[in-house]
């Protein structure tokens, strides 16, 4: 299946409150009732290393609408602020806790800019 390519901007002074709708291959919304969504920014120069984790469990990412697939960023100031500056690559996977299946729903580039201002 091919994942969504959908790049984004953000600054690492800001609260990450951006939404999204998962789809699949055909175009339809996923519903996401019961789903876990994860998603991991990268640095593409040391692919081994995790600059964030964004997932439901750790409630930096919140289904706003499950039935019409709506999920959305809510990454706190305090997290963004220890995101350096860069450009950073990453995906959205979604599973169900009992089901060994995995999708892949969306990728692409996460440009984050450096933030002047703090509060």
């Amino acid at each position: 299946m091919t994942a969504a390519a959908v790049d984004f901007t953000v600054a690492n002074n800001e609260t990450w409150d951006l939404g999204f709708v998962l789809k699949d291959a055909s175009g339809a919304a996923v519903n996401l009732t019961g789903r876990t969504i994860k998603m991991q920014l990268r640095d593409p120069a040391a692919p081994a290393n995790i600059v964030v984790e964004l997932s439901t469990d750790n409630e930096r990412i919140v289904i706003a609408d499950a039935p019409a697939g709506v999920w959305a960023l809510a990454v706190p100031v305090s997290v963004a602020q220890g995101v350096p500056n860069g450009s950073y690559v990453y995906d959205v996977i979604d599973y169900l806790a009992n089901d060994p299946r995995v999708w892949r729903r969306q990728k692409g580039t996460v440009t984050v800019e450096w933030g002047v201002t703090v509060r």
